[in-house]
């Protein structure tokens, strides 16, 4: 129901890597085929946050609703979500969770399959980092961020819950329930170690990582990171982890990209002017590593900078990489194909001049691209 090795785009960011990468390509030259206006199905204005994609069903997720479309841009049904929930794109099935922070199993009908589970840990105030559905149990990553400030009495103590568990049974297969602040919760590929970055305790401090084994919750490493403020962190395509951050010891406000295994063993960095924190770095198979930044997209191999591709980005730019090693930018209302050497292979325009762009282009397993703006679905092929 909920493998995502045959789904062509199932979560932001493309994986549970966030490494924003898709097994397709598109042709050296594409054309909008068609293009769906979303107020003709939602009679509110909507900031597409994510586009999810298996087969002809495409999902256009805001920060409170999903909603669904079969390809050539038929509307299907709109779900209510919790704000910036995780939503799911399985084989057969999706997940999401209501407005009242319960889970839900739908198919791509809409039919519910389960229906008001809580999972523990996700409550008022709380943020689902990572979610990984399985038909009968699922992983959860949930953060309370302590909520508002009180006039009287101290802030409720930041706490963070990690479950496995089944999702008809009270009882859960492991868990890791305890105080603490989580910033970012990322899966390797195989999906059987989970990687936690920890916020730094203060701010001479630096955030520390703990990699969790999937199958029984054992923890298999912990390690700091020699940086204080994380802003942004993936997996790459063998499973190192890349995290830009600031404050790296005795070198002030600095910003770097850092490389590692998943022990603790430093592998590269690399210096970065002014990143743009709103996108993980993005990876290829053969080693290449993008950021955003203000003044384009840089592109790094072991630590070193391959090209720049100019521009002043902002966040509303965003990179999704592709098989053959290219990668598609969306950036200034184009959408542009930027070949392995850094050019630009073509640039197109989306749309008109005061649409604005708040996920990753979606590439599905035929080389069709799908964008969402504040204002149109669109199919590019």
């Amino acid at each position: 129901m909920f493998d995502t090795a045959a789904v062509d785009y199932p979560t932001r960011f493309a994986n549970y890597q966030r490494n924003a990468h898709c097994p397709a390509s598109p042709g050296s030259q594409v054309k909008c085929a068609w293009a769906r206006k979303l107020s003709d199905d939602f009679d509110v204005h909507l900031n597409p946050t994510a586009v999810l994609v298996n087969g002809d069903y495409i999902g256009v997720q805001s920060s409170q609703h999903l909603l669904v479309y079969q390809s050539p841009g038929l509307f299907l049904f709109m779900a209510p979500l919790s704000e910036n929930s995780a939503v799911i794109f399985g084989a057969s099935a999706f997940s999401c969770f209501n407005t009242a922070q319960l889970l839900q199993y739908r198919d791509y009908a809409g039919n519910p399959l389960l229906k008001d589970v809580t999972v523990p840990g996700y409550e008022q105030w709380a943020v689902m980092l990572l979610f990984k559905p399985e038909e009968k149990q699922y992983l959860s990553v949930a953060q309370f961020t302590g909520g508002p400030m009180h006039r009287e009495g101290p802030r409720p103590e930041k706490r963070y819950a990690v479950y496995r568990q089944p999702t008809q049974d009270f009882f859960p297969v492991w868990s890791h329930d305890q105080a603490g602040d989580i910033t970012h919760a990322l899966l390797n590929s195989d999906g059987q170690k989970l990687v936690l970055l920890h916020a730094a305790q203060n701010e001479s401090g630096t955030g520390r990582v703990e990699v969790i084994k999937t199958n029984g919750g054992e923890v298999a490493s912990t390690f700091d990171i020699d940086l204080a403020h994380v802003d942004s962190a993936a997996l790459d395509a063998v499973g190192h982890l890349l995290i830009v951050g600031r404050g790296k010891k005795g070198q002030g406000d600095r910003s770097f990209i850092r490389a590692m295994d998943l022990t603790g063993k430093a592998l590269w960095h690399h210096e970065l002017q002014r990143p743009l924190g709103h996108q993980p770095p993005a990876c290829n198979t053969d080693g290449r590593v993008f950021v955003l930044t203000e003044n384009g997209v840089v592109c790094l191999k072991e630590g070193r900078r391959q090209w720049v591709y100019p521009g002043k980005t902002d966040r509303y730019a965003w990179v999704t990489t592709l098989n053959d090693n290219r990668l598609l930018l969306i950036h200034g209302g184009h959408l542009i194909l930027i070949d392995e050497n850094g050019e630009a292979a073509f640039k197109t325009r989306i749309g008109v001049q005061d649409e604005q762009f708040g996920a990753p282009a979606a590439v599905d397993r035929n080389g069709r691209i799908y964008i969402a703006s504040s204002q149109k679905l669109y199919c590019f092929e």
